[in-house]
């Protein structure tokens, strides 16, 4: 496409123009991937043959030029992929990988040329959910096709997006920042706290310019301008000539608009070879059906994972249909979606019902062989004595809780002690507490708080505390962070933080219950055991040397550029396979193969 357009949807609708209004006879139902390649059943009658240009005129984009070539491979044949599913091919040749990557194609065609897509999965604003800051939730259907023994099958999973929020844009600054009022507010000077905060916010966003005199225009966003109205350029006369102006001036006399904010901030967006165009932000819509993918702010997780979750019979009648759920199930989509029916395929809309068997667990074992009562993967570890306790000689308390009364620390950490000493720690000296100053002092903090802690220790015990308790305000990821890099990777003292409302809400059981999941926690830091499991195939690896390993690899969040991944390999080192070691590598961003995996092992 010339020139290139970016946005993906705006690609699919170029390519559905050219199909159902520009040449429909020469293209019927091709599937698109939205980036460069169209698959077609029948050969394409081009005008030259194995190749054609089209010119089209998109609204909002002007003129498109598409050139539709020909390529010399192979038609994509489903011979391999049949004889892999019956076992004649042992192996997923990439003759099979292409046609099960068609028959993906086939299936989230019709869905994803509908709604808002990642191209696995679509969603919908039936049943959405207002996340404030400028976001909103999403429902969709995530669809992927399997193979499996003699067949292909199509798994299908509900899923959830956050989407920008459409409409002013005013608004949703105004909201992104969390200020209520007039828009004269958005007053920002480049590279204030909110400046940055709204830069990020809506870099390569869509939006529609709505003018008195012309069709909507959708444009994507570059950057900011301070005070818009106010910003001058030069423009073009009749006679050719410059003659310098402002952006409210232009506006005025153009379209007949009177700026009512020209001191408030405006968007920037892209023009080509170089050059950008500013725009008033009140005359600006954000487009409707764009995700966000970023990652989100710590307050907005809980919301997302709560709005995600839903029954396992609750899930499955979403998928097909039933219950009379307003968002259409693509299983009820199989039967009518034109690719589908153009490929002569053939989908069930009822689910493949499996046998499955429930294997027992293995036994769980605390100390003097206290077997624990385990209920669908669950048990309490009330009465129960660690099998291998720790001692804590030396511990410290730094309180970053915005309304917590000492007392109630006090409280919390009594209880504390007596669940550590009831399941079989020894505690040898009294927390010592400091109160945290926050961010930009948390090495400090936690090194004075070590160092109370060492005046409350034994005598001449002089190594770092044991444990360093952190108490965090609802919302503290960056806190949390420098927490952990300080205790981690500075100080090399272990740490274990609680938050706030935890330690606030729970009294008598509920709070004995909680401390005994936090002296566990502790337990295992300072490398103690707090059970063993025991069944069959424990008793299996334990006739002979065995380790336990397991690997993964972590990318950055999304939208994070030129940061590597990170691989991790964890093994086990004990009798009991309870205890684990680790150790990590940098390596190519997004990359999912561990390239040093064999060294990684061999250390």
């Amino acid at each position: 496409m010339t020139p290139d357009v970016e946005n993906i949807r705006w690609r699919h609708r170029i390519v559905e123009r050219l199909q159902n209004h520009e040449a429909p006879k020469v293209f019927r139902l091709c599937l698109f991937d939205g980036k460069a390649i169209l698959y077609s059943a029948t050969p394409l009658d081009l005008p030259d043959g194995n190749s054609g240009n089209y010119e089209l005129i998109v609204p909002g984009k002007g003129k498109v030029s598409v050139r539709v070539a020909r390529v010399a491979g192979e038609t994509v044949s489903f011979d391999d992929l049949k004889n892999f599913l019956n076992g004649k091919i042992s192996e997923q040749t990439p003759k099979v990988a292409v046609a099960l990557n068609l028959l993906q194609f086939i299936i989230r065609q019709a869905p994803n040329l509908k709604y808002p897509n990642n191209g696995r999965a679509y969603f919908t604003d039936v049943g959405s959910r207002d996340l404030r800051g400028g976001l909103e939730l999403f429902r969709g259907f995530f669809q992927s096709v399997r193979p499996v023994i003699g067949k292909v099958v199509v798994n299908v999973d509900i899923s959830s997006s956050a989407m920008y929020k459409p409409g002013p844009f005013l608004d949703l600054a105004l909201e992104v920042i969390g200020i209520r009022g007039n828009a004269r507010a958005l007053n920002f000077r480049k590279h204030s706290k909110e400046w940055n905060i709204l830069s990020q916010f809506f870099k390569n966003v869509m939006i529609d310019i709505k003018l008195p005199t012309k069709k909507t225009i959708t444009k994507k966003i570059v950057g900011l301008v301070e005070a818009a109205g106010r910003f001058e350029f030069k423009k073009e006369q009749e006679d050719g000539s410059f003659l310098p102006t402002t952006v409210a001036e232009h506006y005025h006399k153009t379209y007949n608009i009177r700026l009512l904010f020209p001191d408030i901030i405006g968007i920037e967006l892209s023009r080509g070879a170089g050059k950008n165009t500013v725009i008033p932000a009140e005359v600006c819509y954000v487009t409707p059906g764009q995700r966000y993918t970023r990652k989100l702010p710590q307050q907005m997780t809980s919301t997302m994972v709560d709005f995600s979750k839903f029954r396992p019979e609750k899930r499955l009648d979403m998928i097909i249909g039933n219950k009379g759920d307003r968002v259409q199930a693509p299983t009820l989509e199989y039967a009518t979606s034109p690719y589908i029916q153009d490929a002569g395929m053939k989908i069930s809309d009822k689910p493949i019902l499996v046998e499955g068997q429930l294997i027992k667990p293995p036994s769980i074992f605390y100390g003097a062989r206290q077997m624990a009562d385990v209920n669908n993967g669950a048990w309490n570890v009330s009465r129960q004595h660690l099998h291998s306790p720790e001692t804590i000689r030396a511990w410290a308390v730094v309180d970053y809780s915005m309304r917590l009364d000492p007392d109630v620390v006090q409280r919390f950490m009594q209880a504390l002690e007596q669940c550590c000493t009831a399941r079989g720690m020894q505690v040898k000296s009294k927390p010592s507490y400091k109160r945290g100053s926050g961010v930009g002092s948390i090495e400090k903090d936690i090194r004075e708080a070590c160092s109370q802690a060492l005046a409350k220790a034994p005598p001449n015990y002089k190594k770092p505390p044991d444990v360093v308790l952190v108490i965090l305000p609802p919302s503290a990821a960056e806190i949390r962070q420098d927490v952990k890099r300080t205790g981690d990777v500075i100080l090399g003292v272990s740490t274990q933080c609680v938050r706030e409302d935890n330690v606030a809400k729970f009294t008598g059981k509920q709070l004995d219950q909680y401390c005994n999941n936090i002296a566990i926690k502790i337990n295992a830091r300072l490398t103690g055991v707090n059970c063993i499991p025991s069944s069959p195939a424990y008793e299996w690896f334990k006739d002979q040397p065995f380790m336990f390993m397991g690997a993964d690899v972590g990318h950055p969040g999304p939208g994070i550029q030129n940061k590597p991944s990170v691989a991790s390999l964890v093994f086990s080192y004990d009798r009991h396979g309870v205890k684990y070691s680790a150790t990590s590598r940098v390596q190519e961003p997004r990359q999912e193969r561990i390239s040093e995996l064999g060294p990684m092992v061999a250390v």
